[in-house]
């Protein structure tokens, strides 16, 4: 099957989220990537649906993707995208880029902020349009899928 329109509306959306909040490369907190990639992919599925989705989430399997939630719980303050990036693209990317490698299997951090988002807009009765502008934190902490007090 041809994901490109898929894919587009994934990139699309990253121009949508962008034009709401500031990308800062210096900045950037493994929380923000994984909700920013699970907002676009959650975004993509919504318009072309499952069959569509991207293989960084549709390939992982359930106890791979358990685990990976709990690696990247304790990870969601990390800053700096060479620190985040471990973390979203997994060891095999983060080795070859000469970043940490965190541990995780290639994508984790996709596959874990689909997850996030698709539990939060679940949880919370919220349709993609209005989690597209909700911060990272509102979004992390009323997800359901992190045992933690508050993420900031």
């Amino acid at each position: 099957m041809l994901r490109l329109p898929s894919v587009i509306a994934h990139e699309f959306h990253h121009n949508i989220r962008f034009s709401y909040f500031d990308w800062d490369h210096g900045n950037i907190t493994v929380g923000d990537y994984l909700v920013i990639e699970g907002l676009a992919e959650s975004f993509a599925k919504e318009l072309f649906g499952e069959e569509l989705m991207g293989p960084w989430v549709t390939s992982f399997d359930e106890e791979d993707l358990a685990y990976s939630l709990e690696v990247i719980r304790e990870a969601l303050n990390i800053k700096g995208f060479a620190e985040v990036s471990s973390y979203m693209f997994g060891d095999a990317i983060a080795k070859s880029q000469d970043y940490q490698p965190a541990g995780l299997s290639p994508f984790a951090g996709y596959a874990v902020g689909y997850h996030l988002v698709q539990a939060f807009m679940h949880n919370n009765q919220v349709s993609i349009a209005e989690a597209a502008l909700m911060d990272t934190s509102d979004i992390i902490n009323n997800c359901g899928l992190f045992r933690m007090d508050n993420y900031s």
